[in-house]
C-alpha cells in the first residue's frame, strides 16, 4: 500500500449496523447505560493510546505500535468506530512488520483526525 492511500480510505466513520448490534447488548432496562459505559471507557482511553503511539513512533518501537494500536482497534470496534478500527489495524500490521515507514505518521495523522470526529457521532447516539 502506498503510503499516500492511507488518507483516502472511504471507511465510514461509524459502522450503524455494528452500533445497533452494540446497543443491543445491554439489559432491556439499562441499555443507554450499558452504551454510556462503553463510551466513557472509549473516551477515556483513546486520546491516551493517541499520545502512547506518538511516542512509540517518536522512538521507532515497532512492538509499541503494535501493541497500541492493538488497543485502539478492539476500543474503536467496540463501539463500531469503523474508520479509527481499520487505521488502527493497519498500524497493528505495520508495527508487527516490523518495516516503519513514514506510513506510520499518515495514519496517526488519520487517526487524530478520526477521533474527534468519531466522539462527535458517537456523543449523538
Amino acid at each position: 500500500m502506498k503510503p499516500a492511500l492511507v488518507l483516502e480510505t472511504n471507511w465510514p466513520l461509524i459502522d450503524q449496523p455494528r452500533l445497533q448490534s452494540i446497543k443491543a447488548l445491554g439489559e432491556p432496562d439499562d441499555a443507554d447505560g450499558f452504551f454510556k459505559g462503553l463510551l466513557d471507557i472509549f473516551f477515556e482511553r483513546a486520546p491516551s493510546l493517541l499520545k502512547e503511539l506518538d511516542a512509540a513512533a517518536v522512538s521507532q518501537d515497532a512492538f509499541r505500535i503494535e501493541k497500541l494500536a492493538h488497543a485502539l482497534k478492539g476500543s474503536a470496534g467496540n463501539l463500531g468506530a469503523a474508520r479509527m478500527m481499520h487505521l488502527a489495524e493497519r498500524l497493528e500490521a505495520i508495527g508487527r512488520s516490523k518495516q516503519l515507514t513514514e506510513e506510520v505518521q499518515l495514519l496517526l495523522a488519520a487517526l487524530k483526525v478520526a477521533y474527534p470526529e468519531t466522539r462527535l457521532e458517537l456523543l449523538k447516539k
